[in-house]
């Protein structure tokens, strides 16, 4: 295929794009001006991925990590190589969701699990941990 060709070919393509988007757009009901369409309801809302930043500053190592939204205890497991080391040993994780505020639970190598309330992954997406494994099941970080 020479160069004429290979434009040609390109710009039929472009062509039909913009024919697509053009008939895409023109199925869009017409709002009155100044219209506002009412907010989804939540179940209905656009799904995002969420970033979390794991930071261990705690003195033991986080062997697992799992997300639920607020309230739903249907925690999903972040699988990660190896454990989290301790003085500052840091991960990303990808969650994918509809709300910004997750709980986090976290499992320590010594087998003690901890979960954090009220985690806003929208805001601030990183949660350290400094505490030892020790003390309430349930912390809340707000």
């Amino acid at each position: 295929m020479n160069r004429f060709q290979r434009t040609v070919l390109l710009l039929s393509f472009a062509s039909l794009a913009v024919e697509h988007a053009t008939a895409q757009e023109s199925r869009q009901p017409t709002r009155a001006p100044g219209h506002v369409a009412p907010a989804p309801p939540p179940e209905q809302r656009r799904v995002r991925i969420r970033y979390l930043e794991l930071v261990n500053q705690g003195d033991a190592g986080i062997a697992a990590v799992a997300l639920a939204q607020s309230g739903s205890d249907d925690f999903q497991d972040k699988p990660f190589k190896g454990p989290l080391r301790q003085g500052g040993d840091a991960r990303l994780f990808g969650h994918t969701g509809r709300g910004c505020d997750y709980e986090v639970r976290v499992t320590f190598d010594n087998g003690v699990s901890r979960v954090y309330d009220d985690v806003d992954l929208c805001r601030q997406g990183r949660l350290t941990i400094t505490a030892p494994p020790a003390g309430p099941a349930r912390l809340t970080m707000r």
